[in-house]
């Protein structure tokens, strides 16, 4: 079974915008959830790639494959919400 995250973070410790790396995380994976919520639901699992939730998230890649190891670890934290 794969880890839903990874625990490494490349975030510097900076705040931008006033929001620490914590946070900046944290509001990524929801936006990756909600992005996934979308798009199994309307094209289906088998369809969507993770470069479609990164665009759909409005997430770069990079930042969404250190939170999340693979686009099985999104719907199983879909799934278990």
């Amino acid at each position: 079974m794969l880890p839903a995250m990874n625990n490494q973070t490349h975030d510097s410790g900076r705040r931008y915008g006033g929001v620490d790396p914590a946070e900046r995380t944290a509001l990524r994976r929801a936006s990756v959830l909600e992005a996934g919520i979308e798009l199994f639901g309307t094209r289906g699992y088998a369809q969507t790639t993770l470069a479609m939730l990164s665009v759909e998230a409005g997430v770069p890649h990079r930042y969404m494959t250190q939170i999340f190891a693979s686009k099985e670890a999104i719907l199983r934290e879909i799934y278990l919400d």
